[in-house]
């Protein structure tokens, strides 16, 4: 019969049928410092060796660390807890077992355990030293402590993992913890560690806003700002997960730089320069591009221009950039549009005005050339003149070529850009459904044969874009979550999960890749096929315009796919956000281009009511240019002369 016997460490050795043979130096630090603190917590089992001595079986870590921790005292005297085994038990089985079976401890447990040993007075740094941990190990343990009891429980069942789990210890408040699971827990597109950290830090600053990048997360901190880090980010996600916590000074900071660039700007000869934060499509639609043949310059003033160009070009094209590379592209930035300044006309210059912005990336950006609403007939009287007379501010130059800005339609110009990002993912969530239900898999299969036998036969042109491709981690289902606020607005979102639920339920037993294997191997044809339709459809993209020749419209056409049958424009999802002039654009439209002045007076507010309330009436089937299918082209004919019939 075993029992516990105390037996001399000097006498104890490793058995060689020990399983254990690999040992990870970091763990050795934390048993010693948990040995040093405690001391021997579980006996050693061991068997009898010949000369008195003893084979150590199960705990060849722990006889290390007695080792180490006793090299200078005197191994007699040191006396080890043994449980001592028959010798002819079996060492193998035994070392087995007591390394496999046994479980580490539950974070959830160590978090209430180092809890517990906070409340008995030991500080964070002594808990470290006992058990051979880093500081930040132990406050991160700590701060699972901040989970909700309901949380809390649904990691300990297993229904959340310890990344979620940490993930919802980013906020302090159970209740809007409990919410975002009751919320969200049956929906895993927005269950994963960043998606449930950001519901958190939707209404904050985090250091991924183009105000930080702008100014740089080290010059907000150099001038006092402080921050809130997320202890468990990974460092991939270290900027969206670090939290600004002086707004004001943000501010501060970005009015300052912007003002500097402001002046800078003014210096080269502008009518007027406006600094600020953001500049949207929306804003920008309501400019006008100033349109001017560049004047001569010097040659090497030209040399210098291609040169920043290039420069920037090739710093920009890298994956990574440092610290000290960014701040050569924001110098560069400056550069170049000095130096573009210089070859615009004076005439020009002195109508058309530049907004300076920031870019999302925390990039400047400059908006040369605007010309605004009160000065549009002034510039074009000037362009008149212009064309009689053209400026020159150099005799000797290099030719500049005059850089045309892309003719867009009217409504989509004067949209926002969110907006139209909403609109385009609802039309691509239509377009989605349309092709990965069965239904339309006569056209899915004839994209995904297009896109493959694209890359096949037709030449690869360097940089070239494939009009359709198809890309998994493009996955629509993704798409809309990100790009709709109210994606339960979408009938074709809701439908397409739908038919993932039903593929869920059919590939419920499929757990691996090597089972998904031997699914597809089983299936029979019209199975495959309709999988392949449905993740096709999820997966091919092209970019989606408003063109007839955009293949994704021309796909839609091809499937008869009826917008108005998907899509109902709102006051909530659409008419709110639009400007007053389109509003009054789409009423002309329904009034046949009447519009009653006391109706053009209505406040902007009242007037999207209005029209929300009538243009349906009028007009059942109206969409949106933007989410709307454009008519298909109509090749021209050559007339054809009927012949006479003889008789």
């Amino acid at each position: 019969m075993s029992d516990i016997q105390m037996i001399p460490l000097s006498r104890l050795f490793t058995h060689p049928d020990n399983v254990r043979k690999t040992v990870c130096e970091s763990e050795m630090a934390e048993l010693r410092a948990s040995i040093s603190s405690n001391g021997l917590l579980q006996s050693l089992v061991v068997i009898p060796d010949v000369g008195g001595n003893y084979l150590v079986v199960a705990g060849n870590r722990r006889l290390q660390a007695l080792r180490q921790i006793n090299i200078h005292n005197d191994a007699v005297s040191i006396k080890v807890p043994c449980l001592v085994m028959p010798a002819n038990s079996n060492a193998i089985e035994i070392s087995l077992a007591e390394n496999v079976v046994r479980a580490a401890m539950h974070p959830a447990d160590q978090s209430e355990a180092f809890q517990q040993l906070l409340a008995n007075g030991q500080n964070i740094a002594d808990i470290a030293a006992s058990f051979g941990v880093t500081e930040t190990v132990v406050k991160k343990r700590l701060k699972l402590a901040n989970l909700s009891p309901v949380i809390l429980a649904h990691y300990r069942s297993g229904r959340l993992n310890l990344e979620q789990a940490q993930a919802y210890a980013y906020s302090d408040d159970h209740k809007l913890q409990e919410k975002h699971y009751k919320d969200f827990h049956q929906d895993k597109w927005y269950m994963s560690p960043s998606d449930i950290r950001g519901y958190f830090t939707q209404d904050e600053i985090t250091a991924d806003d183009r105000r930080v990048r702008f100014v740089t997360i080290a010059a907000y901190e150099a001038a006092g700002g402080q921050v809130h880090r997320d202890l468990f980010a990974h460092a991939d996600d270290e900027e969206e997960s670090t939290i600004i916590l002086n707004p004001a000074l943000l501010d501060k900071l970005v009015s300052e730089k912007l003002s500097q660039l402001a002046e800078q700007a003014k210096a080269q000869g502008w009518a007027w320069v406006t600094a600020k934060p953001s500049f949207d499509w929306n804003e920008k639609s309501k400019f006008q591009q100033s349109s001017h043949k560049p004047v001569n310059v010097t040659k090497a003033h030209a040399a210098e221009l291609k040169q920043h160009k290039q420069q920037l070009q090739e710093l920009l094209d890298k994956d990574e950039l440092t610290a000290e590379e960014k701040s050569t592209i924001q110098q560069s930035i400056q550069r170049v549009a000095e130096l573009e300044s210089k070859t615009v006309p004076d005439s020009v210059l002195a109508m058309a005005g530049t907004v300076i912005s920031i870019g999302h990336d925390g990039m400047i950006e400059y908006h040369h050339g605007l010309i605004r609403p009160q000065d549009a007939k002034k510039a074009a009287t000037a362009a008149e003149k212009a064309k009689s007379s053209p400026d020159k501010k150099s005799k000797s130059g290099a030719k500049s070529e005059t850089k045309k800005e892309p003719d867009e339609k009217a409504d989509l110009n004067s949209i926002s850009g969110e907006l139209l990002s909403d609109l385009t993912a609802h039309k691509r969530a239509i377009i989605s459904y349309t092709l990965a239900n069965q239904h339309g898999r006569t056209h899915t299969l004839a994209a995904l044969a297009y896109a493959l036998a694209e890359h096949v036969f037709i030449e690869d042109q360097g940089d070239y874009e494939p009009p359709l491709a198809i890309r998994m981690f493009s996955n629509v289902l993704h798409s809309l979550s990100a790009n709709v606020a109210d994606r339960k607005s979408s009938k074709a979102y809701a439908e397409l999960l739908n038919l993932k639920t039903a593929w869920d339920k059919k590939l419920a037993a499929v757990k691996t890749s090597a089972q998904l294997w031997d699914y597809c191997m089983a299936a029979d044809e019209d199975t495959i096929l309709n999988l392949i339709t449905f993740c096709a459809g999820l997966s091919l993209t092209s970019a989606i315009g408003t063109e007839a020749d955009d293949l994704t419209n021309k796909l839609a056409i091809r499937a008869k796919v009826d917008m108005a049958a998907w899509f109902k424009p709102t006051l909530e999802n659409y008419f709110s956000r639009i400007t007053k002039p389109v509003l009054l654009a789409h009423l002309r439209d329904v009034a046949k281009g009447h519009v009653d002045k006391d109706v053009e007076k209505l406040k902007k507010d009242d007037l999207a009511a209005l029209i929300a309330r009538e243009l349906p009436k009028a007009n059942p089937n109206w969409v949106p240019a933007a989410i709307n299918l454009p008519a298909p082209a109509v090749k021209a004919t050559k007339p054809t002369t009927k012949k006479a019939k003889k008789g």
